[in-house]
């Protein structure tokens, strides 16, 4: 482990390919902005075949470790000549890129991902190494859509979804912090539709008019955006924080509310009339679908540090 406190460090996932470039940008200067090192880390399969190549004689056990080294100094040496004197290291692994990156996660603070990488195999929509890292990292990821240059800051606002569940109370506090850390505005969007056995409802959304239970659950939400105005100002004072209540599909509703936004957060899962926040649908949704990053956090009510796990490949520093 690096001599700092490696609950700090940034671990980015690298094959060479654009989305891994961006997702090295982004997480270069996340590094740089904590004053933390980045982590290269490059993993070339079992098979003896470098990630992508589905031609070509396999590799040796030496050249597939060659090809996963290489791969993680040249991503090194692309962070360095655009931030002089950050600390890197590189770690190269045989295994799957999912795997090296979830064990990863128990040794650093903060895993990046590009949204899909060379291998077309695993790379169908966002890609089978984001979405399994996502759901059961250790500590907080970054999946990067889009240009890796966006960055939270003045006039490009930090969006969390909430539902007001434990796990949205987690990506609350993460978003707040981001926000407060970078002088961005936090954007607090609720999703909620009323019960799919509302008839009732539907009828009078029709006419233009709303049920009593419609009003209800609207009430009950926007209580709900209140209520994490009123936490996260508290976290942070002086944070400027708007809150959206928006109808509809959450995934989608979430997606559109981060319009502009340079970082959306959502939490591993959540529950109830208010659109549930699950990683396993609705994450996955707004991950698979955003425009900007995307910082997915895990827990119940409670941030959990990432552990000092020192078992696994070598880590090189990079001089």
């Amino acid at each position: 482990m690096t001599a700092q406190d490696p609950r700090r460090d940034v671990a980015v996932g690298y094959d060479g390919s654009v989305p891994a470039l961006a997702a090295l940008e982004w997480a270069a200067a996340e590094a740089a902005r904590r004053g933390s090192t980045l982590v290269v880390v490059s993993a070339i399969d079992h098979l003896g075949l470098p990630t992508g190549a589905l031609t070509g004689a396999p590799l040796s056990t030496e050249g597939r470790y060659a090809e996963a080294e290489r791969r993680a100094q040249d991503g090194a040496a692309y962070v360095l000549r655009q931030h002089p004197g950050l600390r890197v290291a590189t770690e190269a692994v045989l295994g799957g890129a999912a795997d090296a990156l979830v064990r990863v996660s128990h040794e650093v603070g903060l895993v990046v991902v590009g949204s899909r990488g060379l291998d077309p195999a695993t790379s169908t929509l966002l890609g089978s190494v984001a979405f399994a890292v996502s759901g059961h990292a250790s500590c907080p990821v970054v999946v990067v859509r889009g240009d890796g240059r966006r960055r939270p800051g003045p006039g490009t606002p930090v969006a969390v979804g909430f539902d007001g569940t434990p796990p949205s109370l987690v990506a609350l506090d993460a978003a707040a912090d981001v926000a407060a850390e970078t002088g961005a505005a936090l954007r607090v969007v609720c999703a909620w539709r009323p019960p799919p056995e509302s008839w009732v409802s539907a009828f009078w959304e029709v006419l233009g008019d709303e049920s009593d239970q419609v009003r209800e659950e609207r009430s009950r939400a926007e209580k709900v955006v209140e209520a994490a105005r009123d936490r996260a100002t508290a976290r942070h004072t002086g944070l400027v924080v708007a809150g959206r209540v928006v109808t509809g599909p959450p995934a989608r509703a979430i997606v559109e509310a981060a319009d502009g936004a340079a970082l959306v957060v959502v939490g591993s899962r959540g529950r109830g009339n208010l659109a549930s926040l699950v990683l396993g649908s609705v994450g996955h949704g707004v991950v698979h679908d955003a425009q900007c990053p995307v910082l997915v956090v895990h827990g119940d009510g409670e941030q959990v540090p990432g552990s000092s796990w020192n078992a696994g490949p070598t880590r090189r520093a990079v001089p």
